[in-house]
């Protein structure tokens, strides 16, 4: 059974990782495991690039497409802090590599900025399986419908647009029921309960077989390490509390809760149980670093971490981690701090449930509400080493590799089968 996994990049953001990490654990099952990207920096096997670095005529035609479809969004008037991909153009040579690779199956990821679009995916022959890294796959153009649901039936009187008059999402939602309705066999994996369950309600997919399995991580790598690392290269006392939080991006993404981790930094400091202790805002991963420090709180921020051993040590230092996302599918960043024995605070929004149980795995807390978030802090704080413990034991059941791998194997024979003459 050979398999080809297409996604954007493996940089950036969370999905292309995630499909990495898909790939390669497959590979150690004896999978025969392939993997296209648009971009990658991966030395991994099997893997396809579409734009090598540096500048070809490629990565030329392609950014002029992303800017052209940019063009046509901003025209419609995209609502500050928002992302919409009609995905009109694409350039990836997919068919030259499915018939290089000749896959059974294809397992598409995240296929947007100018890499693939609706028109090539409809071109697919082969069975399809696609794992769902946000709702665009089943939107009229946004990645996150804010609680929308007008994808449920033809889109349309976007919320993320202002221009009703001529409406996009509309016309691409159509142009994806049309699209998708060529394909030989489409099968969809949602990687929390939460998109699992839109997904089926949408009118693209309710007609489709939805599954759902989340994401993955190699327990041996990604385990607790010393607690002293952080404390030790940035001199921060033995009894400080480290809170740790990802990637904040710019201020204008709403999804990412920039303003809401200030606000968390800015209570605990001056109206918590532990204010009294030397407190730190530990920051990684793209996006804006946090500039002003508050009354109290020490910041450091440590950019983009790509050594993955450096990272579990950085998760293993802290305390807790933050995960401020306002809308979210199934965090990468969580999945790891799980796994390095360090509890998580986040709001009870998409896929967060499935990581964040109250005292298991850590705290959950009505979305948006800043001093909830501060009082989780306080008991994970109080709870100590036990919490550390079963938070890892929480991450070990039900998102190992051989789980997860097992999941989509299982899957793939299934789909196979049903193609099969009876």
């Amino acid at each position: 059974m050979r398999i080809l996994h297409i996604t954007s990049r493996d940089t950036g953001g969370g999905s292309g990782k995630a499909t990495l990490r898909l790939h390669n654990a497959m590979l150690k099952a004896g999978i025969d495991s392939h993997i296209y990207f648009q971009e990658s920096n991966s030395t991994s096997k099997n893997l396809i690039t579409f734009l090598r670095p540096g500048f070809n005529r490629y990565a030329r035609l392609t950014r002029i497409k992303l800017k052209l479809e940019r063009i046509l969004v901003f025209s419609f008037s995209l609502k500050k802090g928002t992302v919409f991909s009609p995905s009109i153009w694409g350039y990836s040579k997919l068919g030259k590599v499915i018939k290089q690779v000749n896959p059974d199956i294809i397992n598409i990821h995240w296929i947007n900025y100018g890499f693939l679009s609706v028109s090539a995916i409809s071109k697919i022959k082969k069975p399809v399986v696609w794992t769902l890294c946000d709702m665009w796959p089943f939107t009229g153009g946004c990645h996150y419908s804010w609680g929308c649901t007008n994808f449920q039936n033809s889109c349309g009187s976007c919320p993320q647009l202002r221009n009703w008059k001529f409406d996009l999402s509309t016309i691409v939602l159509k142009w994806k029921k049309s699209g998708f309705r060529n394909l030989r066999s489409l099968t969809v994996v949602g990687k929390s309960r939460w998109i699992t369950e839109l997904a089926k309600q949408s009118s693209l997919f309710r007609e489709r077989e939805v599954h759902h399995i989340p994401n993955l991580l190699d327990q041996t790598s990604w385990q607790p390490q010393s607690t002293s690392y952080l404390r030790k290269q940035y001199l921060i006392p033995q009894g400080a509390f480290i809170l740790l939080t990802g990637s904040l991006s710019s201020r204008n993404d709403l999804r990412k809760g920039h303003s809401i981790a200030e606000e968390v930094m800015e209570l605990l400091s001056i109206n918590s149980s532990i204010s009294n202790l030397p407190l730190y805002l530990v920051t990684f991963g793209f996006g804006e670093k946090l500039e002003e420090e508050k009354p109290g709180f020490k910041l450091i921020n440590l950019g983009q971490i790509n050594d993955e051993r450096e990272l579990c040590d950085i998760y293993s230092s802290s305390n807790a981690f933050f995960l401020s996302s306002r809308q979210e599918n199934l965090a990468n960043t969580a999945l790891e701090s799980l796994f390095s024995g360090t509890p998580v605070v986040g709001f009870n929004v998409g896929g967060n449930p499935d990581l964040i149980v109250d005292g298991k795995s850590g705290f959950i807390a009505k979305n948006g509400d800043a001093s909830e978030i501060v009082r989780m802090i306080e008991k994970i704080y109080f709870e100590g080493e036990s919490l550390r413990k079963s938070a890892r034991s929480f991450g070990l059941k039900g998102f190992s590799e051989s789980q997860i791998v097992s999941s989509y194997q299982a899957l793939y024979e299934d789909v196979l089968r049903k193609q099969s003459p009876s």
